[in-house]
């Protein structure tokens, strides 16, 4: 199907099903003074250099930028300032995120600001929790998923502590910031329980600190105590939500081999309607597009809806060294299209609120939320 690239939503959903290169002049001007990541979204890291995660569209649209060099867009750059390009056709500007000097701050002596949490879009502050899975070490990780051993390479750190989240929020609240919320992504542990307190900890000292206008917004493992969802409630969390990834069982069991063994399916559909509960019209599922037949997940997603959870999607691309990165096939546009029309539905008949608001780059939340599709 041919979609209308002046829409911002049809031409993320080319770059989110297609990727894009990178083109010859485009490290000529992306520099210092804008945002980078030392954590690729491509097929490998041979850029060696950081490169943002995202861009801005037209009508703040925020796309991640997914490398792949047989894409037919480029990402490039010149005098005019920073552009998508399709053959020789420049198709629209884009911006980037700057750099906050503040994110060089020194919360104690060894640890900055940018070490504790780091900016998806200007609106959000992510914290990694925990950068650990448990699954991973245990030789049973989400297929799809190369995260770790990045992090591995990356030779990355696990500080993060209730106090050191504190500092983070009391540094960027002294500055003139577009940030409304901290987006915490717990890690899996041996003892999900063990996990799930850890986070519990770290958004109670978060709330103390918080003004009224910041959301503290959670993505994590489930526990097995499911008990401990209304501690999170209680603790200040503002929403919720468990990544079950797959849709259908079997597709879960042979992609989530760890999730599946620990955990079950089942299970997580048991957690996320206990949610609701403690998080009403407040409940996610995160789901990855692409791993599911169409017709799977359109029918879960309805299935959730009628649970009261509903779902927050990315999109399947090939993560760094991923068992998957090789073998299996981006979404095409009508896929992706086909399920963002039913989730525009789903929200215009819901009228629930985003996960994350006006900060996804790897989904078209944003977009099905606006009714852009």
């Amino acid at each position: 199907m041919k979609l209308n690239i002046n829409n911002p939503a049809y031409l993320k959903i080319h770059l989110l099903a297609e990727g894009l290169r990178l083109g010859p002049s485009f490290f000529n001007y992306f520099d210092d003074k804008y945002q980078g990541s030392p954590y690729h979204y491509s097929k490998d890291n041979t850029f060696r250099v950081n490169y943002p995660h995202h861009m801005v569209l037209k009508q703040n649209t925020v796309c991640a930028i997914n490398i792949d060099e047989s894409s037919p867009w480029m990402l490039d750059a010149d005098n005019q300032g920073f552009f998508i390009s399709k053959g020789d056709e420049k198709i629209t500007t884009v911006t980037f995120p700057k750099k906050y000097p503040w994110l060089q701050e020194k919360l104690t002596e060894n640890v900055i600001a940018e070490d504790i949490g780091f900016m998806t879009t200007p609106h959000s502050m992510n914290v990694f929790i925990g950068k650990e899975c448990f699954f991973f070490n245990e030789g049973v990780p989400c297929k799809f998923c190369g995260f770790q051993r990045t992090r591995k390479i990356k030779d990355d750190r696990d500080f993060v502590t209730p106090e050191m989240v504190q500092k983070l929020i009391q540094s960027f609240l002294k500055h003139d910031t577009e940030i409304n919320q901290v987006y915490f992504v717990g890690s899996t542990s041996p003892d999900f329980d063990e996990g799930f307190n850890t986070i519990i900890k770290i958004v109670a000292a978060a709330k103390e600190v918080s003004p009224p206008h910041l959301d503290l917004i959670v993505t994590s493992f489930p526990p097995k105590d499911l008990s401990l969802i209304k501690k999170l409630k209680d603790a200040g969390a503002t929403r919720i939500s468990f990544a079950i990834e797959a849709a259908n069982p079997e597709v879960f069991k042979n992609l989530c081999p760890g999730k599946e063994k620990y955990y079950g399916h089942d299970n997580f559909v048991k957690a996320l309607v206990t949610a609701t509960k403690h998080f009403p019209r407040q409940t996610y599922v995160s789901i990855i597009q692409g791993l599911d037949r169409k017709e799977d997940l359109i029918r879960f997603m309805w299935d959730m809806v009628s649970k009261g959870v509903v779902p927050t999607m990315n999109v399947y691309y090939h993560s760094p060294y991923s068992f998957l990165k090789n073998s299996m096939k981006r979404p095409s546009v009508d896929y992706l299209l086909s399920v963002s029309r039913e989730h525009q539905k789903i929200f215009a008949k819901s009228n629930i609120r985003l996960f994350s608001y006006g900060a996804d780059r790897h989904c078209m939340d944003w977009e099905a939320f606006r009714q852009m599709i």
